[in-house]
């Protein structure tokens, strides 16, 4: 941003937020509530048939016992996590009065004031109709969805914050925070059950012992992350030389040069 733009001001705006950050949070506790109790018990179980310290079977008993516990508070922290990822007017509650320029936005209405540094914000992505608006994406995964009465304005706010579109790159995410969470479930359900057929049939081939309770838990988690990786959904990068599209477990550059139209 070589020449200084004047700031955009816009009196009456809605504002909705989806706290992807905290949800995320909320998300990995969940994942470890399920997991961590019985796999630190098997290890610990496991590593005293090596080195017998006398608290190892003590901790691993504890956690054993203590983890149902655990696993019921798994689903309490999905729906957690799943109800922060959706937009939220916490904090909105009123028409909102917007500033945005070089240095960042500001918001102020009755009860809430709230600046936002341009530094915080990574990108900044117009919303065509029948929504349109603005996404301004934060730093940390939050994202802001503030409502503006046509696209032209929502072009002029997105300038405001130097986001042209031959200055910066925008991030386009091609699926809703839910899918994350809906992946985490159903892959811990597949996961379970293929690793448990693994462990009956290794059990039937005459292995026995702790190892057959630490695979399975370890084996569980493993595959459950390798699902969610899996549903990951694709991401599109527009940059100023070309678009980068980032899937799961690739990614493909396709350079300006390469394109006939879009």
């Amino acid at each position: 941003m070589n020449d200084p733009r004047p700031p955009v001001v816009f009196k009456r705006v809605t504002v909705h937020e989806r706290r992807l950050q905290l949800a995320r949070w909320f998300g990995w506790a969940a994942f470890v509530s399920a997991f961590a109790p019985p796999i630190v018990a098997l290890t610990l179980q496991t590593l005293f048939d090596v080195l017998p310290i006398v608290w190892f079977p003590e901790v691993a008993r504890v956690l054993a016992s203590r983890w149902i516990y655990f696993f019921l508070l798994c689903p309490a922290l999905v729906v957690v996590s799943g109800t922060i990822a959706r937009p939220t007017r916490f904090g909105w509650r009123e028409l909102t009065r917007m500033e945005l320029g070089p240095s960042g936005i500001s918001f102020r209405n009755k009860e809430y004031e709230r600046r936002i540094a341009r530094s915080e914000i990574t990108d900044a992505l117009v919303q065509c109709d029948p929504s349109d608006g603005i996404e301004v994406h934060l730093v940390g995964g939050n994202v802001l969805t503030i409502h503006l009465p046509d696209e032209e304005q929502a072009r002029a706010a997105v300038d405001a914050l130097g986001f042209a579109a031959d200055e910066h790159r925008v991030t386009i995410r091609l699926a809703s925070p839910q899918r994350m969470v809906t992946a985490g479930c159903v892959g811990l359900a597949v996961s379970f059950l293929l690793v448990a057929m693994f462990m009956v049939a290794l059990k039937i081939a005459s292995i026995k012992g702790s190892w057959v309770g630490f695979g399975l838990a370890m084996g569980t988690a493993a595959l459950t992350l390798l699902i969610v990786r899996a549903w990951k959904p694709p991401e599109i990068v527009v940059g100023t030389d070309g678009v980068l599209v980032r899937r799961p477990f690739s990614k493909t550059y396709m350079p300006y040069s390469s394109l006939d139209h879009v």
